[in-house]
């Protein structure tokens, strides 16, 4: 029983340490290219995508604390918002500042 918990902690913690990372890679393409993308709303893009990033993981972070859902059904979320959601902004972001 230690091993599959020791295991499942980890593979749950290298899938938390993912979205974080794709997070900040979106964090850091919006804070880059954020005046390319829409001068007027340069300070919005800024904060908005970390801000955004907080309260994800966060949210799903204490989601999984506390237990309200199952571990499959947190796994899910934090795999489709958490990675899949800023994986997809970020490559449309690049698309959009890098190939106009």
């Amino acid at each position: 029983m230690f091993g599959q918990t020791l295991v499942y902690g980890v593979y749950h913690l290298a899938i938390y340490l993912l979205a974080a990372l794709t997070w900040l890679g979106l964090c850091l393409a919006f804070l880059f290219n954020a005046h390319l993308l829409a001068p007027r709303l340069a300070q919005l893009g800024r904060y908005l995508a970390p801000t955004c990033a907080l309260l994800i993981c966060l949210g799903l972070l204490a989601l999984d604390i506390w237990a309200l859902y199952g571990h499959e059904t947190v796994e899910y979320a934090l795999l489709s918002f958490g990675i899949a959601l800023p994986a997809v902004l970020l490559a449309v972001l690049c698309r959009r500042v890098y190939l106009n």
